[in-house]
């Protein structure tokens, strides 16, 4: 066997086994837990804010809504087990989530009721001090792994004054 072949299925090989130990802790963690989220946690809820390219954007989240410019989505909770017809055109508007640790972090997860696939949103309520002054902010993520796209403050004063700030801590998209 010549080398690149060798190195090409040692690769092969490696990639398999990362994604085998990935999807089986991921399994593992929704073994313990029967249903998914009942209501968002404490820490998101709220009327929070960003700024971007000269504008504020709103979203509302109570125990078991979030309110944005794309519309409400209500949050339901289903068994963990169950799967749902991803051609169903019911309950457009529906939500679960799940809440999981990334380094650490707890995380909320977000999944439309009919989503087959993709990766959702994320968000997490975080304390930072900026200026001499303590901030709980709403991270704002998306994407296979969590990227950070925004934090979202109570304030659209806060909002604007530190649109586009990262704390030097998140997962950020490589740009290509």
């Amino acid at each position: 066997m010549n080398m690149k072949r060798m190195v090409t299925l040692l690769l092969a090989t490696v990639t398999v086994s990362t994604a085998a130990v990935t999807l089986g802790t991921q399994q593992v963690e929704a073994a313990t837990t029967r249903y998914t989220i009942r209501t968002f946690p404490k820490r998101m809820r709220g009327t929070w804010y960003t700024y971007s390219g000269g504008r504020y954007y709103r979203v509302k989240i109570t125990a078991k809504k979030i309110s944005g410019a794309a519309g409400t989505w209500h949050l339901h909770p289903k068994k963990v087990t169950t799967t749902t017809n991803f051609r169903s055109r019911r309950h457009l508007n529906w939500i679960y989530g799940t809440t999981f640790k990334i380094a650490g972090e707890k995380w909320t997860w977000t999944y439309g009721w009919t989503q087959g696939a993709g990766a959702g949103d994320y968000y997490r309520g975080v304390a930072h001090r900026l200026d001499g002054k303590t901030y709980h902010t709403l991270q704002l993520a998306s994407g296979a792994e969590a990227w950070t796209d925004a934090y979202a403050y109570h304030s659209k004063r806060a909002a604007k004054k530190y649109a586009n700030r990262f704390f030097g801590n998140e997962r950020l998209r490589d740009d290509f």
